[in-house]
């Protein structure tokens, strides 16, 4: 447990102490007052009683004695219950007080949960918290990210895993990028040299790390592909504006004049007794004749059709989005149908990436990775462990793993394999991070239609691996070096005077530093840069040894107090303010990137 962690742990216990005192003292106050309720409410029911025997008639002495008795002591009684209500109200704000407190600090502790073991080695026990672990036999579950662990997914040959991210909008429904794991670990490279870069302070470090920056910045970084999905083209797929065409025309007179009565008579226009009657007559006398209308058997054939339309306008996007996140772990430059002519003969192997199934067992791959010091060249041993990867498993004919003996080519069709058998696998798996701030449902921007996104998302988790990644800063951060964008501008004439306006689709990476400004691509898309950031936070929380983000995408839940516990000179956005083992974390990162993603012969 680290300073921060014993920090909120006391804080939290010290609100638990608190609160259970409060609610004391408050349930105390609420006991009294109900006493002095009851006291209140005989005092109350004695004085009507002896008040209505004074207007009978009866004015005797006693009575009007006992009158004024019961007056007074009402009077006291009143004046006791509402001096025991303000101390009571009080303790009820400060309970409530407290109780968000607790809830704040319990809310840190769920997001400062104990590391889990390093998936790299032998260890059999599981990490708390995981609840969805898919295989090559079952590869399918949705779950948030930080709760799947893949390490039954190791590549098997030709089998690997594909990565995409989503990111759910207004104006367009999904979009959806391919994640290349080749520009994924470029990408954590060059972050870990930008938050070097700004927390050295040695000048010949600071030189060396410019020039290496600069080794790495040759290649541009590529700008990863996109897939958009829109409302417009599920109502093309689903014929929507040709049925609401064809009941247009089965409207006849009669069926409008009704659709305005009740327009006239509806809910809204509702003030009076009298207009409520009009308005139950008016749905009365059109009743039997719009549900003649509705339950024709034209409508009722087109409402299935255009049902059935949709499931399957919603499938089909989604196996084209599944097949494009499939085709982006191919060599840049090559599309899906030239990678597959190529994969037999020749595979360009990425300066990070290195085929463990045919590299010699001494073989180490140096990965630029920061350190307590700075950034130094860390070598990762790409001795695989045993019984993790096996051999290719290309069989025409005869007994595979299943067990049953198999026939290519069969003249009376194929033998169909059971699912534990490795031909049934797919050759590659796509995992697609989910954001997971909503699809949003009934949020419409004006001149574009809207669908929410989670058919989509059902649709995906039969068939593939979905991780709900939480979008914090998401869509404020740069893809390539995770510093703050701002929304681009433009001068436009308005009014006959030039203008500065914002271009909400569009955003600019403040940063002077950033890779994309040398490239003179600062500019991007707004919803594709803030797809490639929920990749970025979905696969370093998938692939990280303690179940969180890079440290640009982590919630700020710490204290808005000072704190003596980090330097002050010290990056918020440097991997060495997280108060973790940065080495060993990236490492591991990688590594179990390298398994679950090997490159074909």
């Amino acid at each position: 447990m680290n300073a921060d962690d014993a920090l909120a742990q006391a804080e939290l216990d010290q609100g638990l102490r608190e609160l259970e005192l409060a609610e004391k003292k408050l349930n105390g106050l609420r006991l009294n007052l109900e006493l002095l309720e009851e006291d209140k409410k005989d005092a109350a029911r004695r004085r009507r009683k002896l008040g209505r025997l004074r207007r009978r008639g009866d004015t005797s002495d006693e009575t009007l004695q006992s009158l004024s008795v019961a007056r007074a002591e009402f009077s006291t009684r009143l004046d006791k219950y509402q001096a025991h209500i303000k101390p009571v109200q009080d303790a009820q704000r400060q309970v409530k007080e407290l109780r968000q407190r607790v809830y704040y600090w319990t809310k840190l502790q769920y997001y400062t949960t104990p590391e889990k073991p390093d998936r790299t080695t032998d260890s059999t026990s599981s990490s708390s918290g995981v609840h969805s672990q898919p295989t090559w036999t079952r590869p399918v579950c949705e779950n948030h990210t930080e709760r799947i662990d893949l390490s039954g997914l190791v590549s098997r040959g030709r089998h690997h895993v594909t990565f995409g991210a989503t990111d759910p909008g207004m104006a367009k429904m999904l979009q959806t990028v391919g994640i290349s794991v080749r520009d994924m670990s470029r990408r954590l490279n060059i972050y870990n040299m930008l938050q070097d870069l700004a927390d050295t302070q040695d000048t010949e470090r600071t030189l060396l790390l410019q020039h290496e920056l600069a080794q790495e910045l040759q290649e541009p970084v590529a700008v990863p592909p996109v897939i958009t999905t829109t409302a417009p083209q599920i109502n093309h797929l689903a014929q929507s504006t040709q049925t609401a065409k064809k009941r247009q025309r089965r409207i006849t007179q009669d069926i409008t004049a009704a659709y305005n009565t009740l327009s006239n008579n509806s809910v809204q226009h509702i003030y009076t007794p009298q207009d409520l009657n009009n308005a139950h007559a008016a749905k009365s006398a059109t009743r039997s004749l719009l549900r003649d209308f509705e339950r024709t058997k034209a409508n009722s054939k087109d409402r299935r059709t255009t049902e059935l339309l949709t499931k399957k306008a919603y499938a089909a996007l989604a196996a084209k989005e599944r097949r494009f996140i499939q085709s982006c772990d191919t060599a840049p430059g090559l599309t899906t149908e030239k990678a597959k002519r190529q994969d037999s003969s020749t595979t360009t192997t990425p300066p990070l990436l290195v085929d463990l199934t045919t590299a010699p067992a001494s073989s180490q791959v140096p990965i630029l990775l920061p350190t307590e010091s700075g950034s130094s060249n860390v070598t990762l041993s790409t001795t695989p462990a045993t019984n993790q990867l096996s051999p290719p498993l290309e069989i025409d004919d005869g007994f595979c793993e299943c067990g049953m003996y198999h026939i290519s080519n069969h003249t009376y069709g194929s033998y169909r394999h059971g699912s534990h058998c490795p031909r049934r696998y797919p050759k590659a798996l796509p995992v697609i991070f989910y954001g997971g701030a909503g699809t949003g449902v009934g949020s419409t921007i004006k001149g574009f239609s809207r669908r929410g996104g989670g058919k989509t998302r059902e649709q995906h988790r039969r068939y593939c691996i979905v991780g709900i990644t939480n979008e914090n800063l998401t869509s404020k951060l740069c893809c390539v070096c995770l510093e703050p964008v701002r929304l681009a501008s433009a001068r436009r004439i308005i009014g006959g005077q030039i203008r500065t306006v914002r271009i909400n689709g569009s955003v600019i990476c403040q940063n002077a530093v950033c890779p994309l400004v040398y490239q003179q691509k600062a500019s991007s898309n707004r919803d594709r840069n803030a797809a490639t950031c929920i990749g970025l936070s979905g696969l370093s929380t998938l692939l990280s040894t303690d179940n969180q983000p890079l440290p640009p995408f982590r919630l700020r839940t710490r204290p808005s107090r000072p704190s003596t516990l980090h330097a002050a000179h010290t990056n918020p956005n440097s991997t060495s303010a997280t108060g973790i083992n940065n080495q060993s974390g990236n490492v591991a990162m990688i590594r179990t990137l390298l398994d679950l993603y090997v490159h074909r012969e």
